[in-house]
């Protein structure tokens, strides 16, 4: 249960996205609830990123702090880092090119309340253009959006399209476990912190839009899924003792691990096909 008049911090990642971090940062500076605290850890971009930063910083000297890595360490490693400098009893977190809408930290910590058993919260979204505006609704059906145990649908990518739920709101010491244990992957990392809060937390979800979540043409979801096939296999492969585990709870784990291997093995073949017969029609 989450206790009423609990802070909240906002971390947010960055690397080489000058314009968009400047979004998402105001779009954090906008919310109806405002956070205690918001964290930004750039890592190591040369784009002119620490500059806006310490103008941020020196604007709201008691709410900001800003990490600039000396060296670039990627994405997992770089949130775990952002994870571990807040302060707050409750932390979520940003890409820095995505943006919240105005109402998520107040939805977000007032669902928590109302869902004493739950350990953590995540809410419906837009995908949005490089551009901000609109494509589509992540899901206009609340039912589609699972809450409770949800373990089974994160191994079984049980979600809309095929797009996973995001940017949880939950305890702090929580949260810095679970992405502990992400550390390790350079795709999919989120898909691992949600579910190491699954092992152990119930879910709840709020089902208004309270996020934008950006589809740049050549970013993960544009990859070759040779790439997704190896990186999830990974994930399964570290999460093995729950997926493999034979009690009646988990049971239908591994059947759902091997149903999204095939699906993702099945697309990698036919990207290659359609690689084979591109460079025979050059």
């Amino acid at each position: 249960m989450v206790p009423r008049n609990q802070s909240i911090a906002v971390c947010i990642t960055s690397y080489n996205q000058r314009e968009y971090l400047i979004q998402a940062i105001n779009s954090v500076l906008a919310q109806t609830r405002i956070p205690d605290q918001i964290i930004v850890v750039d890592d190591h971009s040369d784009d002119g990123t620490d500059t806006v930063l310490r103008q941020f910083e020196l604007d709201y000297p008691h709410l900001f702090t800003v990490q600039i890595n000396p060296s670039n360490i990627g994405v997992a490693v770089n949130r775990h880092i952002a994870i571990t400098l807040s302060r707050c009893d409750l932390t979520t977190y940003l890409d820095g090119d995505d943006v919240y809408y105005s109402e998520k930290l107040r939805l977000e910590e007032q669902c928590l309340l109302e869902n004493p058993r739950a350990g953590f919260v995540y809410s419906n979204m837009n995908l949005i253009d490089e551009a901000s505006y609109e494509i589509r609704t992540w899901t206009s059906d609340p039912d589609n959006l699972p809450c409770g145990d949800i373990l089974e649908s994160l191994i079984g990518h049980q979600f809309p399209s095929n797009i996973q739920c995001r940017y949880p709101l939950t305890d702090t010491q929580s949260l810095c476990e679970a992405t502990k244990h992400s550390q390790s992957f350079d795709l999919y990392e989120d898909l691992a912190i949600f579910i190491h809060l699954s092992q152990a937390m119930s879910c709840a979800v709020v089902d208004r839009i309270n996020h934008g979540y950006r589809q740049h043409p050549s970013y993960m979801h544009r990859t070759h899924h040779d790439n997704h096939f190896n990186a999830i296999q990974e994930i399964y492969r570290y999460f093995s003792d729950i997926i493999n585990c034979e009690n009646f709870e988990h049971a239908r784990l591994k059947e759902k691990s091997n149903q999204v291997l095939s699906s993702y093995a099945w697309r990698a073949i036919r990207d290659h096909s359609k690689e084979i017969r591109t460079r025979a029609q050059r």
